[in-house]
């Protein structure tokens, strides 16, 4: 869910071609878990804890309130301090962001990390345009391709969790892990990397969850 300050930071590195992938099974491997869409319900929170390789230490508290519309579609709606997040119902993708009820960027049709059913081996490309409303900037179309890498289990601050791990590839050398776990709907770690190849040079972000409150 920390999806805009990632890609706020990173968006430069998206504009290059994408890696191509093979293309996905039509069903999930034997033994592995497959996550249908979905979004965490209203009244859940969490605490996430961003490190960045050099600077300081961000950490930020996000609440899911009741759904609304943006340009005449529903809409989840999830608080972070003076911003509201908006996420497409039907993909569970971001959208856009509300400061103080003013729209301050959107991701145009949505930002496409999740694609449904997510399993192991799966494959996608997402498209789509970027528009930062207090710069009056635009992007796009921008182009990231994603792989369910594989299943497995993850420990954060907050908890461990059974995750699918979703990897993303730019051709200029900038990496990301996303653990995504669907038992509560929520990706609770992000590794965001570029390497020597990339023209920002070595940088890594980390994201985790650090505290997470079920709905009462």
């Amino acid at each position: 869910m920390l999806r805009k300050y990632f890609f706020l930071r990173f968006v430069a590195f998206f504009l290059a071609s994408p890696v191509l992938a093979a293309d996905p099974p039509a069903e999930p491997p034997p033994g592995t878990i497959k996550a249908d869409v979905g979004f965490p319900a209203v009244g859940t929170k969490w605490v996430g804890r961003i490190v960045l390789q050099s600077g300081p230490t961000v950490t930020l508290t996000y609440t899911v309130i009741e759904d609304g519309v943006y340009e005449g579609k529903p809409v989840h709606r999830v608080v972070v301090g003076n911003d509201t997040n908006l996420y497409d119902v039907t993909t569970s993708n971001a959208i856009a962001t509300l400061r103080f009820g003013k729209e301050v960027s959107s991701t145009l049709p949505h930002d496409g990390m999740l694609s449904w059913p997510l399993y192991v081996d799966k494959s996608w490309t997402a498209t789509f345009t970027f528009n930062n409303r207090v710069q009056g900037m635009t992007i796009g179309p921008v182009n990231v391709q994603y792989r369910v890498a594989a299943s497995e289990d993850v420990t954060v601050p907050a908890g461990t969790w059974k995750a699918l791990k979703i990897q993303s590839e730019t051709s200029n050398s900038a990496f990301s892990t996303i653990w995504y776990a669907p038992e509560i709907k929520l990706m609770v770690k992000r590794i965001n990397e570029t390497t020597v190849g990339n023209p920002s040079g070595r940088t890594k972000v980390v994201y985790e969850v650090i505290q997470y409150t079920a709905p009462q």
